[in-house]
C-alpha cells in the first residue's frame, strides 16, 4: 500500500504512560500527526507503522515499506539506538534513496528527526545527526532534568510539544507538495519588498541567522523562526550544529556568510561548553557574529569607492526579568554589554517578546501583505464526503480515534484548531460549519454547557455563507448528558448516538447508517 509516511520507532516507546491518555506515546503522536497534516494536504494522509525491535538485514518487509513510503520520520530516544533494526531501516532507507532517479529530492529532506528523548550527538546513528531535530521533550524548571510528555493538553505541553509538531507538520507538507510536483505555500519563492529594495540581492537577502539557544528559550525561538518563515524567510542553521568547536564555527561561519541578520536570545542559562571550547554555544555563535560583523564593516570601508557593500546586522533580546541567572550567565551578559567592539553593528534589547518581534518585522519586512499565510492551507475542492469532527480538547485522544475511523471509510475530516489564537480558533470553527456535509459533535468529557453551545452553532451554519444544508447533524457522546433532552435534540435537528466501546467505533451501526446515506446522496451528485 502506498504511503506518505513511515513512522519508525520500538515499542518501548509506545508504551502508555499516562491510562487517561487511552494510547501509547507514538501511536498519540501518529494521531497528532494525521489531524495536523490532513488540514495542510486537504486529503488523507497515509501514515504507516515500522517498529525496528524485530528488522533484520535483507528483510523483504522493510524493503517493500521503505518501497511505498518517500518519507521516513524517526522517533529518536535511547532505546531506539540500542535496537540494531533502527540502522538497518536507515542504511537502507538512504541506500535506496541515493539510486532512486524519480525522486528529485535530497534524501536529507525526506528523513525527519524526532527527538522523544534526548540522545547525545555521537551517540545517533551517523545519518541523523545532521538533520534538524524536532524536540518533542521538555526541560522541567524544578529539577533542570528533561522529561518527556505524559499529558499532551497541559499547559507546557501547548508551548512545546504542540508547536513542534506543527512546525514538523509543515515542513512534512512541503516536501510531499514537492514530491508530488505541486504548489505549496513556497517560503523559498516568496518575493518581499524591504529594506534591501525589491526581492533583495539574491537569496542572501532573505536568509535570516536564528542563533540556537538554551533549552529555556527553545520555544521563544521557534515563535520567533516561523513568523520569519511566515514571511518568506529562509532561517539558518536549518539542521542540526555539529558538537565541536571547530565544526560549529566552520558551519556558523558559513551560514552568516549567507545572512543579511543574525538573531540572538540570551536567558538565565549559560549552558554547556561545547566540545573543545571553554564556551557554550551561545557565547559561541555570538562572538563568531560579533567577529562577522567586524570583518563586513572593515571590507566595506576598504571596498566604499566601489560601492559594493553588504549589509549585515545583529539583534540580541534578553527578557525583561532574568531572575535566577547563573554567575557565569550574569558575567557573559555584563561582558555583552560592555564590549563595545563586540557590539557593533549590535542592538541589545531587553523587552517583551512581542515587541521584540515587532522590532524584526520593522527590521526586515515593509510590505506584508504581499506574502500568503504560513498559518492557513489552500483551500481545494474535494470530491470525498467532508465531515467537520467538533470537540472539546479534553476528548481529544478519543476523537482522533474516532477520525481515524471516518478517514478509514473514505471521508475527509476537518478537525477543530487546537492551538491559535481565540480569532483564528473562531474561524477555523466558521469554516468547518461552511464546508461540511455531516456535523459530528463529539464528547466524553467535555462540559455539559459546551455540548450545547455546539450544537446551536450547528443552527447557526446558513448564517456563515452555506450554500446548502447540512446533510447530517450528529451528537456522539461517550458518557450520559442528561441535561441534553430528546426536546433539544428535535430543536436543533441532531440525531444522537450513545456509544461505550472506545476501542471499536466499528460496531456502531446508527452512525454507519447516517454515513451510508450521505455517502449516496454524494455519489448521486457526481453521477448528475
Amino acid at each position: 500500500m502506498k504511503q506518505d509516511v513511515l513512522i519508525n520507532y520500538v515499542e518501548i516507546d509506545d508504551k502508555v504512560v499516562n491510562q487517561e491518555q487511552h494510547t501509547g506515546w507514538v501511536s498519540s503522536f501518529k494521531r497528532f500527526l494525521n489531524m495536523v497534516l490532513s488540514q495542510l494536504l486537504q486529503r488523507n494522509p497515509e501514515i504507516g507503522l515500522i517498529t525496528s525491535d524485530e528488522i533484520k538485514a535483507g528483510d523483504t518487509f522493510l524493503t517493500e515499506n521503505l518501497n511505498n513510503a518517500p518519507l521516513l520520520v524517526t522517533i529518536l530516544s535511547p532505546e531506539y539506538i540500542q535496537a540494531t533494526g533502527s540502522l538497518e531501516i536507515l542504511n537502507q532507507f538512504f541506500a535506496q534513496s541515493t539510486t532512486d532517479s524519480e525522486r528529485q529530492v535530497p534524501t536529507n529532506e525526506r528523513c525527519f528527526k524526532v527527538m522523544k528523548f534526548p540522545v547525545e550527538y555521537e551517540e545517533q546513528p551517523e545519518v541523523l545527526r545532521p538533520l534538524l531535530s524536532y524536540n518533542l521533550y521538555y526541560l522541567d524548571r524544578e529539577t533542570g532534568e528533561r522529561q518527556e510528555f505524559e499529558d499532551f493538553f497541559s499547559n507546557n505541553a501547548e508551548k512545546n510539544y504542540w508547536t513542534t509538531l506543527v512546525d514538523l507538520a509543515y515542513d512534512i507538507y512541503y516536501v510531499l507538495q514537492k514530491l508530488e510536483n505541486k504548489e505549496a505555500i513556497d517560503r523559498e519563492n516568496i518575493q518581499l519588498t524591504g529594506i534591501f529594495g525589491e526581492g533583495g540581492e539574491g537569496t542572501s537577502a532573505r536568509t535570516v541567522f536564528l542563533a540556537e539557544t538554551s533549552q529555556e528559550l527553545a520555544v521563544q525561538r521557534t515563535i520567533i523562526k516561523r513568523e520569519l518563515q511566515r514571511y518568506g524567510y529562509q532561517v539558518l542553521p536549518n539542521y542540526t550544529l555539529p558538537n565541536d568547536a571547530n565544526s560549529i564555527e566552520k558551519s556558523v561561519q558559513e551560514d552568516l556568510e549567507r545572512s543579511v541578520i543574525s538573531i540572538h536570545l540570551i536567558g538565565r542559562e549559560y549552558g554547556e561548553n561545547v566540545k573543545g571550547a571553554d564556551v557554550s554555544i551561545v557565547d559561541l555563535q555570538n562572538k563568531l557574529a560579533s567577529e562577522h560583523s567586524y570583518q563586513l564593516r572593515e571590507n566595506n570601508e576598504a571596498n566604499a569607492p566601489v560601492n559594493n557593500s553588504k549589509s549585515f546586522s545583529r539583534l540580541i533580546w534578553l527578557p525583561p526579568s532574568l531572575v535566577e541567572a547563573s554567575e557565569k550567565q550574569q558575567r557573559f551578559i555584563e561582558n555583552l554589554r560592555e564590549d563595545a567592539q563586540g557590539l557593533s553593528g549590535a542592538e541589545i534589547l531587553q523587552i517583551p517578546l512581542e515587541d521584540f518581534k515587532t522590532t524584526i518585522r520593522k527590521s526586515l519586512i515593509k510590505a506584508p501583505s504581499q506574502v500568503r499565510n504560513r498559518e492557513n492551507a489552500p483551500k481545494v475542492s474535494l470530491d470525498k464526503s467532508q465531515i467537520y469532527l467538533i470537540f472539546d480538547k479534553m476528548d481529544t485522544q478519543p476523537a482522533l480515534a474516532l477520525m481515524e475511523h471516518l478517514q478509514e471509510l473514505g471521508f475527509y475530516v476537518i478537525t477543530p484548531l487546537l492551538m491559535g489564537t481565540i480569532l483564528e480558533v473562531r474561524q477555523q470553527h466558521i469554516d468547518g460549519l461552511k464546508y461540511c456535509d455531516v456535523a459530528i459533535v463529539f464528547a466524553e468529557k467535555a462540559d455539559e454547557q459546551w455540548v450545547k453551545v455546539k450544537l446551536k452553532d450547528l443552527m447557526k451554519a446558513p448564517g456563515f455563507g452555506r450554500e446548502k444544508p447540512i446533510q447530517a447533524k450528529v451528537l456522539f457522546t461517550i458518557n450520559e448528558y442528561k441535561s441534553i433532552t430528546n426536546e433539544d435534540l428535535k430543536t436543533y435537528n441532531v440525531r444522537r448516538i450513545e456509544h461505550t466501546n472506545l476501542n471499536s467505533f466499528s460496531e456502531e451501526l446508527g452512525l454507519q447508517n447516517i454515513l451510508d446515506k450521505v455517502m449516496q446522496n454524494k455519489q448521486s451528485e457526481s453521477s448528475n
